[in-house]
């Protein structure tokens, strides 16, 4: 899941999310940052205040989550009028 990482991803919460961070998340879906994920779940990081140097961040258990979705970009490097060289020089 080292793919999710990086990125800003946006969550739906499973009913069994909903219920057990009600008091966390006032909706049902919300986007953050996702540091770092495996097996368990998404290390998320929300945006802190102006005037703090530190961000709230949890670990959202993947049994809470029902989906998750990001924009990614498919454009590979030839598009862009770059190729990659192959072989020896």
């Amino acid at each position: 899941m080292t793919w999710l990482q990086n990125c800003v991803v946006t969550f739906r919460l499973s009913s069994l999310g909903r219920q057990e961070l009600q008091d966390i998340f006032e909706e049902t879906s919300f986007s953050a940052y996702v540091a770092d994920a495996n097996e368990t779940g998404a290390w998320i990081i929300f945006d802190g205040t102006d005037d703090s140097k530190t961000a709230p961040s949890f670990l959202l258990k993947w049994d809470y989550v029902s989906t998750a979705s990001l924009e990614i970009s498919l454009a590979d490097e030839d598009s862009k009028g770059a190729r990659r060289q192959i072989g020896f020089r």
